[in-house]
């Protein structure tokens, strides 16, 4: 009879070993949120380019980008604010704008800067709640871009005759036309394909010279 308890009583604790087992299996503590990131995709940080309009393109990870601008904020959505040479207001509970025409809150993952002048100039990028608080923490991605001058425009060719000065009376026989280029590059490649800045000099004697673009500007031989 004592046997028979003692196997018992081993059985009954083994089984409540292996319940404990189980719920603590189940009881364990869930796996941790990844938190929201962005990334800004180009311009890359330090590159150079023309000045102009300047397109910043964004990737999200960890965050829905929901168009509910100004709606109530809920948990793990929002949108982005584009900011241009300002800081990203961090401030939690407040709205995170800065002055009028530096920033830009849309659910777009890209963004485009008009006519933006040249020199150094810092686009910023920051996920915030439907209400445009931002986040706790504050996620947030910043480049700096060095934007060029565009070159001043190509002056346009010129041509002169130098000599023989209009109405000038010459004797019959030879005569011999001097010019002056500026602007354009004399190059010795008759019949080959254009390139923009070079060419070579058509003379005409008694002709108007022809000037239907497309075609070849000669005369009657």
């Amino acid at each position: 009879m004592v046997k028979s308890f003692s196997k018992l009583a081993v059985f009954l604790l083994i089984a409540a070993l292996v319940a404990v087992a189980g719920l603590t299996a189940c009881t364990s503590a869930p796996e941790p949120t990844p938190p929201p990131t962005v990334t800004i995709n180009s311009p890359q940080d330090g590159v150079e380019l023309p000045a102009g309009d300047v397109t910043v393109s964004i990737s999200v990870s960890n965050f829905n980008i929901v168009p509910k601008l100004g709606q109530s904020s809920a948990a793990g959505e929002g949108h982005i604010h584009y900011y241009l040479d300002a800081e990203p207001p961090v401030t939690p509970g407040q709205p995170a704008v800065s002055a009028p025409g530096t920033y830009a809150a849309t659910p777009a993952t890209s963004h485009t800067w008009e006519n933006v002048k040249a020199g150094a100039h810092t686009f910023s990028v920051q996920l915030v709640n439907n209400n445009h608080t931002p986040l706790e923490p504050p996620v947030v991605a910043q480049v700096t871009v060095n934007l060029r001058a565009p070159p001043p425009p190509a002056l346009a060719p010129s041509l002169k005759i130098l000599s023989p000065v209009p109405n000038a009376t010459l004797p019959a026989g030879p005569v011999t036309v001097k010019i002056e280029v500026t602007n354009f590059s004399i190059v010795n490649k008759l019949g080959q394909s254009s390139a923009a800045g070079e060419g070579h000099i058509h003379y005409y004697l008694d002709a108007e010279p022809p000037v239907t673009p497309g075609q070849p500007a000669v005369s009657a031989p």
